[in-house]
């Protein structure tokens, strides 16, 4: 044994006891760490018998640890499944490897055997397991395969290469790290990453090279028997090359061929893209369903700020995410579930996904428009009838039984206007006081719905009207700045800013201590802001949510603006901001 041999033995050695110490301590696999730790033990006691010259102690041993003990080790991965059958497959793997130990003449065939056995073992416990433990299973056998057929690859160079200085022996044992590490990142870890997307290439690439070696082989074989004698090495490369032509072509019919078989028919983006424009357009949920049924994946949603708004299919560990491309939507995403097989998605699904991502955007855009016009359309209409209703009960409660007092008190006084003269004078004065104070309930209403002041004055001239009959809490009056720099306002405009103005400025003058008060109304392009400030003294309790703030709040939000109130380093401060038309549209 080489000394190159030995380092490879012993750290394919120290790897298996790590390992299997590791599956022992974590308790995922039990079974198979004992197995695979001793394993490890094993190949450390192969390399001491080497290393004394024991050749048959070394011999038997070697043919122990892989024949018996690392082969249970693998049956019994990641548990073993209960029932007779699981039973009788352990036994069968215990036995050939045996068998092997104590007959010689069966190292030729019954490593073969021993293969075919644990493979049924694998399969039998695939299909009685749960999803954690055929991934586990995955990650197991996948990396003993591979590992497996590179050997079979290096035991075949070695013995192109006999007679040479070139020793690939010591390349088997570190070719069998794999296998440990494997078992391990599929008990504990096997979420972390979908091992399936390995199967793939591994397949492809081994059945390409298994091909491209058989025919190369077979082929100069059948010549240099015809020949009787070997070709020229330039011969030998020429042919190599002409090989190496087919290699690409064969490995993308393989890959389709082993993804259809492995995980079904992939979807061509091309189409898939086309079909998916009037989905996407029609509604974000209908878009998400047609998206995950084109392209075939398991999952796809659509979040904000970490939430969950719609979603399509199953949710799955492996996904990817494309950001809207939208400012008023940095903190939505699309996020879909990677195909099972897939490590990524190709380029051409890339492709697909960023050109259907912005029709997401604007998709949900327009939704949320129409919510908040649906919102708007809403609050006018409830407006418009509680406006119905406080006049309907105004004119009911109110005018109505003064008019009909005063209906009453003219018929009294008719019918006393020939008996008693001058009761009926008495009783013409009554009306003539109801009818008076009718009016005066009449011209409140109509005060209620728009301020006079509007009219005869402007928003400036009323604004101004109102702030010099303004005082505050210590009866001194307020010094009111009122800058207006708006041009004409529609009326739905005009009374809100005022309203908004007046109530503002009434709680300066009633819960601060203010002198000074500014109130400016201004432009913004398509916006209007209204801005009131004070020097005064706020104190928090005055902030709260009472009918001055929340009357301020649902004019602002009746014309789809918002408004903000609260204290400031220099004073109180109220500012909102309303929605305006284009100027062609509001300005006559």
């Amino acid at each position: 044994m080489s000394a190159w041999q030995t380092l490879a033995g012993a750290a394919f050695a120290v790897t298996a006891s790590v390992c299997g110490v590791w599956l022992l301590r974590s308790r995922t696999a039990p079974a198979s760490g004992a197995l695979l730790a001793a394993t490890g033990v094993g190949v450390f006691g192969v390399i001491g018998c080497g290393a004394v010259g024991a050749a048959h102690a070394t011999d038997v041993g070697l043919r122990i640890t892989l024949g018996v003990l690392l082969s249970l080790a693998v049956a019994c991965y990641p548990r073993v499944q209960p029932g007779a059958i699981s039973l009788t497959l352990l036994s069968a793997v215990g036995l050939a490897g045996t068998v092997m130990v104590l007959l010689t003449p069966a190292v030729a065939w019954m490593p073969l055997t021993i293969v075919l056995v644990l493979l049924l073992a694998i399969w039998w416990t695939w299909e009685n397991g749960d999803a954690q433990t055929r991934r586990a299973l995955m990650w197991s056998t996948t990396a003993w395969l591979g590992a497996g057929l590179l050997i079979a690859l290096v035991s075949f160079t070695g013995d192109a290469l006999a007679g040479t200085a070139v020793d690939p022996g010591p390349l088997v044992p570190l070719l069998g790290l794999t296998g440990p590490i494997a078992m391990v990142v599929g008990a504990v870890r096997g979420d972390v990453v979908d091992v399936r997307g390995i199967v793939t290439p591994l397949v492809v690439n081994a059945t390409v090279v298994a091909v491209f070696v058989a025919v190369a082989v077979g082929a100069l074989a059948v010549v240099e028997a015809d020949r009787g004698s070997p070709l020229p090495l330039g011969v030998v490369v020429l042919a190599c090359a002409g090989l190496a032509f087919a290699v690409r072509p064969l490995q993308v019919v393989l890959r389709g061929v082993v993804d259809e078989v492995l995980f079904g028919k992939r979807p061509d983006p091309l189409r898939a893209a086309s079909g998916l424009v009037g989905e996407v357009a029609d509604s974000p949920q209908a878009g998400l369903d047609a998206l995950r049924e084109a392209m075939l994946l398991p999952y796809a949603a659509i979040e904000t700020n970490g939430r969950v708004e719609l979603d399509s299919g199953t949710p799955v560990t492996h996904t990817r995410t494309f950001a809207l491309d939208s400012a008023d939507q940095a903190d939505t995403r699309l996020i879909v579930g990677l195909r099972p097989g897939d490590l990524r998605f190709s380029a051409d699904d890339e492709q697909v996904l960023r050109i259907v991502t912005p029709l997401f955007g604007q998709t949900l855009r327009a939704r949320q428009l129409a919510e908040r016009l649906r919102n708007s359309v809403e609050r006018e209409i409830t407006a418009v009838e509680e406006e119905r209703r406080r006049l309907r009960r105004d004119l009911h409660d109110g005018i109505g039984p003064l008019l009909s007092g005063a209906a009453f008190t003219a018929d009294a006084a008719a019918n006393r206007v020939q008996d008693s003269p001058t009761e009926s004078v008495a009783l013409i004065a009554a009306v003539r006081g109801e009818v008076t104070t009718a009016l005066g309930e009449i011209r409140r209403i109509a005060l209620d719905l728009r301020p006079p002041a509007l009219d005869q004055l402007g928003l400036a001239g009323a604004l101004r009207q109102r702030a010099e009959s303004t005082y505050g809490a210590d009866g001194q009056r307020l010094e009111v700045d009122v800058q207006i720099e708006v041009g004409p306002l529609p009326a739905a405009m005009e009374v809100t800013t005022y309203r908004i103005a007046v109530e503002a400025l009434t709680n300066a003058a009633r819960h601060s201590l203010a002198r000074q008060v500014r109130i400016a109304v201004t432009e913004d392009g398509n916006t209007l802001r209204v801005k009131v400030t004070d020097n005064g003294a706020s104190p928090g309790p005055c902030w709260e949510a009472g009918t001055g703030l929340a009357s301020m709040r649902e004019r602002a939000q009746l014309l789809g603006g918002t408004i903000h109130a609260g204290p400031s380093p220099t004073g109180g401060r109220v500012e909102a901001t309303l929605p305006l038309q284009p100027p062609a549209i509001r300005r006559p």
